[in-house]
């Protein structure tokens, strides 16, 4: 059987706690900000699972999801993981405030 791990990012740790799958003995992650303000994603593991799942959503704020998501991608790339699987959970879609914008007219 393959060795699976999940990683979550920052907007989602609750659902991947939910799923019943704890980081494994071996397996350090760590998520931050530098000083700067720049996201920081840094991932050691020992063994090296064979698939990975990232859970991230794409909620507020939404640029910086995205980043630490592919931050994330990266590190597991990195690390050596063959398969590699994304859940990305957005409501953006169902929260987006619609309003109409009147048609400019030229003279």
């Amino acid at each position: 059987m393959k060795s699976v791990q999940i990683f979550s990012g920052s907007s989602n740790a609750p659902l991947a706690r939910r799923s019943g799958r704890q980081p494994a003995p071996g397996c350090e992650r760590s998520y931050g900000r530098y000083s700067n303000d720049e996201a920081r994603v840094h991932i050691e593991s020992d063994p090296v699972p064979q698939r990975a799942v990232i859970v991230q959503s794409l909620s507020r704020p939404v640029d910086e999801n995205i980043l630490e998501f592919c931050l994330i991608a990266d590190a597991v790339h990195r690390l050596g993981v063959s398969d590699i699987t994304a859940v990305i959970r957005g409501w953006h879609t169902a929260n987006r405030i619609r309003y109409s914008v009147p048609a400019n007219h030229c003279p």
